[in-house]
């Protein structure tokens, strides 16, 4: 899902960043970017809200359940 919308929204997949350089997989995207993805149905959230949802989606081994 997350490679479809960034193709979506043009991105390159070499953009991406994820396990094991980082522990949340995603893309560094600017504010037009941003701004373009929210019109494309992405939902805001802040930062805090991220991390929650990955500690409710991660294993103990680290992985994210598909």
């Amino acid at each position: 899902e997350l490679h479809r919308f960034a193709t979506e929204l043009g991105l390159k997949r070499s953009s991406y960043q994820g396990p094991p350089k980082t522990s949340a997989p995603h893309y560094d995207i600017t504010g037009f970017e941003r701004d373009r993805a929210v019109r494309l149905g992405a939902i805001e959230c802040s930062r805090e809200e991220i991390v929650a949802i990955f500690r409710r989606v991660r294993v103990p081994n680290g992985k994210i359940r598909p």
